[in-house]
């Protein structure tokens, strides 16, 4: 079966900038306003669903602890961005032309970047990441 488009104006398919705004603009909608709504801040949620998600790793394989022996959390917020974008592109690779799909990737890379950069702005070091003598980080 071949997949097939969703573009309300076929017009637009030969407008490439205009299909990149529109994607942007609907993004950007959903990320401030209806999925905030729905669901909160997007770190509260991402750390909502690590959580939930490292515990299932804990169970499922419990052999992963940390150094001191207890147990260890393997992913945090920017983990759940990253993986939820690699969930849409894994359904782009399938159908390419699935418009909602793109939007939804560039709301979790939005959604992603602010939780990642929000620490470095409040000057924390974010999750994952180490500190430098010189103040920066990796």
């Amino acid at each position: 079966m071949k997949p097939t488009a969703r573009f309300e104006d076929l017009d637009m398919v030969t407008e490439p900038v205009n299909l990149r705004k529109r994607c942007l603009e609907t993004a950007l909608k959903y990320t401030s306003q209806d999925r905030n709504a729905a669901h909160g801040d997007p770190e509260d949620n991402f750390a909502a669903i690590a959580a939930f998600w490292n515990a299932h790793l804990r169970t499922r394989y419990p052999w992963i602890v940390s150094n001191d022996g207890g147990s260890k959390d393997l992913l945090d917020a920017t983990d759940v961005a990253l993986m939820m974008a690699g969930m849409k592109a894994a359904r782009l690779a399938f159908n390419p032309t699935h418009e909602d799909s793109w939007v939804d990737l560039a709301g979790y890379a939005a959604c992603g970047m602010d939780v990642a950069l929000r620490h470095v702005e409040e000057g924390v070091c974010p999750p994952g990441a180490h500190l430098h003598d010189d103040g920066s980080w990796a």
